[in-house]
């Protein structure tokens, strides 16, 4: 065992779970429910057993606990054991061993990670590669280190009366702007954090353009966008940010007006939009990306174009994979308090219908997508399907909204050439 852990520390935390049970729910609180923070291969048998008889309301006594112990060791050693965890505990602050013994164990996995970092290093191995696993290893570490157990009515009641106390009132949603003021009448207010909201539609329907026209509206707007493209380059969603920022398709400019284009530059140098554009992103590694930015950059928005171009392991059935995708992506919503916008693909059942506007059943194949979402809305565009119509406006289509109820339609005016998609009626310009 690692010359960090001080098994001390652990003897005193598991004499206090065993002399005093109550304070077992306290330990569970801060360690959580797993062994994962004890280290002494004797004290997480115990913790394990103390935590099952303490969730299964059974009375924790000397009779029951020897007889536990008795499992693993012979009856002088349960009592020489019974002995030490007696007097470990000499009535300390519970919650001050608690995190004792949990910084000595996060402090114990940090030194393996760093310790099988350095093994790669001197087997010049790619650093990018160990970078990026050392990336993901922090990532799953932070989430451990912030475990949070369930919380009774009391001290939720207690956290809002000091927040109205602060004058913030915490029974009133926090409103992100979709970057279209009519988007935001029809859901009430906007996107709110923790969201997981659903951008649908057919193939070449329109989706990347209304993705990445919302994040140049919101980044207008002060929020942080972090654009996850897997089906585009860094270059292409460079040159229709740039196409918005001018009003103009670039390619025109190119050799006629290049003092133009370098304004234009120079404007989208203000914005806070980051582009990852990796084409194999799997949930891990996205949610490492993310972790980075929140602890770099503090980002509002996380945009992934789109769903069902990721991936994730130990999935043979393709619904399956799509299911937890979905319910990845919801996680990270709530875990990093952001804005989750996905694109999602929808099948060919739409073509055979008579009536193209698509509809929530119609998600319901394309595994729990619809069911993990809080906002469900589809991207349409009768010129995709009529040949003869002269007009390429597009729709977005709000079926669903959990948060406020708020359904309709948003009209977008389309300008083929710069992809841009203005509000009918506004007096917004961009």
């Amino acid at each position: 065992m690692s010359q960090i852990i001080n098994t001390d520390a652990e003897n005193a935390l598991i004499g206090g779970m065993y002399v005093e049970p109550d304070n077992i729910g306290t330990v569970i609180s801060i360690l959580t429910p797993n062994p994962i923070h004890i280290h002494n291969d004797l004290n997480k048998y115990a913790y394990s057993e103390l935590v099952n008889l303490y969730t299964h309301n059974i009375e924790i006594n000397p009779t029951i606990f020897t007889d536990k112990l008795g499992k693993k060791l012979s009856p002088s050693q349960v009592k020489n054991y019974i002995l030490t965890l007696s007097q470990s505990w000499q009535k300390q602050n519970i919650r001050d061993i608690c995190n004792v013994v949990l910084g000595q164990s996060l402090r114990h996995y940090m030194f393996a990670i760093s310790t099988k970092m350095q093994q790669r290093i001197y087997a010049r191995e790619d650093p990018l590669d160990i970078i990026e696993d050392f990336n993901i290893q922090i990532n799953k570490l932070t989430q451990v280190a912030q475990f949070e157990a369930i919380e009774d009515l009391n001290t939720m009641t207690s956290k809002m009366s000091e927040l109205l106390d602060e004058g913030d009132n915490p029974f009133i949603h926090k409103f992100i702007t979709s970057g279209y003021k009519q988007l935001d009448d029809i859901l009430m207010g906007g996107y709110v954090q923790g969201q997981m909201n659903i951008i649908a539609g057919r193939p070449s329907m329109g989706k990347t353009a209304v993705l990445i026209n919302m994040a140049y509206r919101m980044a207008m707007q002060g929020l942080s966008v972090a654009f996850f493209s897997l089906e585009s380059t860094k270059e292409e969603l460079l040159v229709r940010l740039m196409n918005l920022v001018l009003n103009k398709n670039i390619r025109e400019l190119i050799e006629t007006k290049p003092g133009i284009l370098k304004q234009g530059l120079q404007k989208l140098q203000q914005l806070p939009i980051y582009i990852d554009d990796h084409g194999n992103l799997d949930i891990v590694t996205l949610r490492s990306r993310i972790y980075q930015l929140q602890h770099t950059r503090k980002i509002d928005v996380v945009i992934i174009d789109y769903l069902q171009l990721m991936t994730t392991k130990n999935y043979d059935v393709r619904e399956r994979e799509v299911s937890e995708l979905s319910r990845q992506l919801k996680i990270i919503a709530k875990d990093f308090k952001l804005v989750v916008l996905a694109a999602a693909q929808l099948n060919r059942a739409v073509d055979t219908r008579t009536n193209k506007e698509p509809m929530l059943s119609d998600l319901r194949e394309s595994g729990s997508i619809e069911q993990d979402a809080d906002i469900v809305m589809f991207v349409y565009r009768d010129a995709y399907y009529n040949d003869t119509t002269k007009n390429s406006d597009a729709k977005i289509i709000v079926k669903k909204n959990r948060t406020t109820g708020g359904l309709g339609t948003l009209n977008l005016q389309f300008t083929p050439g710069i992809a841009s998609l203005i509000e009918q009626n506004s007096d917004i310009p961009f």
